[in-house]
């Protein structure tokens, strides 16, 4: 065989990507759409505070609580780690608490529980408009596989 001839290929293929995604996701959210992002939260989180927090409003404001978590990991935000992360906390307190009284179909917070869930709807308003879209989307697909794997096993499991 010659020296020149490999068997090798010279390129590996890679996956097609359209450039106009990529351009696309780079683009910051700004603040029309960080409003149309957030008011799911905005409307679920309404509904668990008239107690009405059935199994979609659990799921809804799960993924934003965990969603805002990696954002404030991937751009290094201590003050959003603290809000999503105690949000989260008291959001699983509230379930957990309701769980023990025999409450089985939807989640009933303290007024400190709602207000620390308000306080990261808050935080989000101020954050995402200069959030990439990309990044945006990462987070929240990431979310939805934490919710898939673990649900289950969570005190959520009713509502998975």
């Amino acid at each position: 065989m010659e020296p020149s001839m490999s068997t090798k290929p010279k390129r590996t293929a890679r996956p097609a990507r359209n450039p106009l995604l990529m351009i696309a996701g780079k683009q910051r959210i700004g603040r029309d759409d960080a409003d149309r992002l957030l008011f799911p939260l905005a409307a679920h989180l309404y509904e668990v505070a008239a107690g009405q927090g059935y199994a979609i409003s659990i799921r809804v404001v799960t993924l934003f609580a965990a969603a805002a978590y990696d954002a404030a990991l991937y751009y290094k935000h201590d003050a959003l780690k603290q809000i999503a992360d105690k949000a989260g906390d008291m959001w699983i307190a509230g379930a957990q608490r309701c769980a023990d009284h025999g409450i089985a179909d939807r989640v009933v917070l303290t007024g400190d529980e709602l207000r620390a869930a308000r306080l990261l709807v808050r935080a989000l308003n101020d954050l995402l408009p200069g959030m990439e879209v990309a990044a945006w989307r990462a987070f929240v697909d990431n979310a939805r596989r934490r919710w898939a794997q673990y649900a289950t096993d969570s005190v959520f499991a009713w509502a998975a």
